[in-house]
C-alpha cells in the first residue's frame, strides 16, 4: 500500500530536481492545481496521475510509488531542451488593439522553453496592466487550452476574440461569461473617475472566445 505522506514528499523531492513549482508540476500532467496541492499534504494522487508523472518526467513507477530505487531508472532526468516558437504578435493588458494573426505564418525565433516543457509556444506582454506579474514586453510561455471545460478558474490566460488579444486573471462570472481582471491597483486620481481603478475587470462572453491560452510563466 502506498504511503501518502511519504508520496507526498517525494512529490516535492520531484519539484526539486525539475526546478519546477507545484503548480507547475500540476499543469504538465493536467490535474487540477488545488487537487495536486493536496496531494502534496498527503491526501494521496490517483493511479492515473501517477501514471501520467512517471510517463511526462520519465520516472521510476518504485520509486514514485514507494520509494524503492532511484528516481529515474537511468539515474538521470529526462530533461532536454524544448524549443517553442516566439511570435511577434503580443497579448494587452487592456483592450486598445485589435488581435489580427492575418500574415503573421513565422516566428521571430525559436527560443528555449526552459521549464515548460509542455508550453506550445511564446510571445510578448504589451501594456502594464498586469504588473508587476508581467510588465510590458516580458516574454511568456503559453500552452493552447482546445477544451474550454477544462478552463482552471483563478489562473493566467491569454484570450483572444475577434477585436483584441488579452493577458488577464480570469474568474467565473455569475452569468456562466468569464470575468478578466489585472493585477494592477493604480486607481484615477482625478476626474470623474477619480478613485476608480484604471484596470478594471470585464465580462469576455465564453461564445466570443476565438482561441484560449494558459500562461504557464515567464521566459
Amino acid at each position: 500500500m502506498i504511503n501518502k505522506i511519504a508520496l507526498g514528499e517525494r512529490l516535492k523531492e520531484l519539484e526539486n530536481e525539475e526546478s519546477l513549482s507545484g503548480r507547475q508540476v500540476a499543469i504538465r500532467i493536467g490535474a487540477d492545481v488545488s487537487y495536486y496541492h493536496r496531494a502534496r499534504k498527503g491526501n494521496g494522487l490517483s493511479q492515473d496521475y501517477m501514471d501520467k508523472l512517471v510517463s511526462e518526467f520519465g520516472l521510476n513507477k518504485s520509486w514514485l510509488a514507494f520509494g524503492e530505487g532511484n528516481m529515474y531508472p537511468d539515474g538521470k532526468s529526462k530533461k532536454a531542451v524544448h524549443k517553442i516558437p516566439l511570435w511577434d504578435v503580443g497579448a494587452v493588458g487592456g483592450r486598445q488593439i485589435v488581435a489580427n494573426m492575418d500574415g503573421v505564418t513565422e516566428p521571430v525565433e525559436w527560443i528555449d522553453a526552459g521549464q515548460y516543457r509542455d508550453a506550445t509556444g511564446a510571445m510578448y506582454v504589451y501594456n502594464d496592466s498586469m504588473a508587476p506579474k508581467y510588465n510590458n514586453r516580458d516574454k511568456i510561455a503559453y500552452k493552447e487550452v482546445a477544451d474550454r471545460d477544462l478552463i482552471l478558474y483563478g489562473e493566467d490566460y491569454v484570450i483572444q476574440t475577434s477585436e483584441y488579444r488579452v493577458i488577464k486573471n480570469i474568474q467565473k462570472a455569475d452569468n456562466g461569461n468569464i470575468m478578466a481582471c489585472s493585477f494592477n491597483t493604480e486607481t484615477w486620481e482625478m476626474g470623474l473617475m477619480k478613485g476608480r481603478l484604471i484596470h478594471e475587470p470585464f465580462e469576455i462572453p465564453v461564445k466570443k472566445i476565438k482561441a484560449i491560452y494558459l500562461v504557464l510563466g515567464k521566459i
